[in-house]
């Protein structure tokens, strides 16, 4: 199974390769910003909770998310998943397709905490 999504991801990616040009220059203008493309490490779900279990990581949130396909500029909707250990505050963010087939990482990291003063969670 994890091989025939990974095909369909590559030929996504060629299609879009081939058909959409990258985003236009009125688009990275309208906010100041530039275009940056980093490597997404996807997986089946139940390897990703496999991983976050490893860690110890929990999930505490979810929520509906777009993320935007490189080249081609596509915005792609699905479910952002938040993970975290109680313990020493590492997590994890997932994004899953909307078929909830394949988890991509999206950010990993340590520290969390609220982004007001105030007590702990």
């Amino acid at each position: 199974m994890l091989l025939k999504l990974t095909q369909a991801l590559i030929a996504g990616l060629v299609l879009s390769l081939i058909s959409n040009p990258a985003l236009s220059q009125e688009e990275t203008k309208k906010y100041n910003s530039i275009p940056m493309s980093t490597i997404t490490m996807c997986m089946e779900p139940e390897e990703a909770k496999r991983l976050v279990k490893d860690y110890g990581e929990v999930q505490f949130m979810e929520g509906k998310g777009v993320i935007q396909l490189f080249p081609s500029g596509k915005f792609l909707g699905g479910t952002m998943k938040f993970f975290a250990d109680p313990d020493d505050w590492s997590y994890t963010i997932f994004f899953a397709d909307p078929e909830d087939k394949m988890w991509c990482g999206i950010l990993m990291g340590e520290e969390l905490a609220p982004a007001v003063a105030g007590d702990r969670l």
